[in-house]
């Protein structure tokens, strides 16, 4: 008899997940939309790397944080990383265990009338029932 398999979580989709419920519908998503010139805020969140072992898997995430004024784009990105570091984060059946901040929120270049910062996290999570 076989154990039932256990896969790590998406994590890019487990954080956009939690961050639709904290932002709106359509504040963010694993990739900029077409109209992110017309959107007050919006979050992407892609993994650019990280390692797994037989328990954990070490998801090196960068969040970019888009927003046309920078007290706006500040606002936000601060409360997004308090709350990335506060703990406690679930979605469904994936649990983070833990978040290190490897780079605070940046500003960083994008295009006129939008602004950017840029902040990149090792998230630790664990495998659970798929």
């Amino acid at each position: 008899m076989t154990a039932p398999w256990r896969r790590f979580p998406d994590v890019p989709r487990l954080l956009v997940g939690l961050l639709l419920q904290r932002h709106g519908s359509g504040a963010a998503g694993i990739e900029t939309p077409p109209n992110l010139h017309q959107l007050t805020r919006f979050v992407r969140v892609m993994r650019v790397g990280g390692a797994s072992d037989a328990v954990n898997d070490y998801a090196h995430v960068e969040f970019d944080w888009f927003a046309p004024t920078y007290t706006a784009l500040d606002e936000m990105s601060q409360r997004d990383h308090q709350w990335l570091l506060g703990g406690g984060l679930r979605h469904g059946a994936a649990v983070v265990d833990r978040v290190t901040c490897e780079q605070a929120p940046t500003e960083m270049p994008w295009a006129p009338g939008m602004r950017r910062f840029n902040g990149i996290y090792e998230i630790v999570s664990r495998r659970h029932p798929a």
